[in-house]
């Protein structure tokens, strides 16, 4: 569940890049407690789905309003996920 969550994330992210941004942008929503939820959810879904690590980033308005790191980009060496600097594969899986 969480891989389909982040393959589609990580396919926004990416689309949104390439997109062209108006010329007069909306002010993006308060998104003051996305930070709580999100930590819940992923929090507890990596833990059913035994994820060892993930990266969230969340863009509103053309604004970068959340980015966190979860978990271990490299759980041999004990490595932390850095929500900035930590690649992850891009991929879908069918279910």
């Amino acid at each position: 569940m969480l891989s389909n969550i982040i393959a589609v994330a990580s396919s926004a992210v990416i689309a949104a890049g390439v997109a062209i941004a108006p010329a007069h942008a909306a002010e993006p929503p308060n998104l003051s407690g996305v930070g709580s939820l999100i930590d819940g959810y992923v929090t507890r879904s990596m833990a059913e789905d035994k994820v060892p690590g993930a990266a969230v980033t969340v863009v509103a308005g053309g604004r970068q309003v959340y980015s966190k790191g979860y978990g271990l980009a490299n759980a041999e060496r004990g490595i932390p996920v850095d929500a900035e600097r930590t690649r992850f594969l891009v991929g879908s899986e069918t279910t």
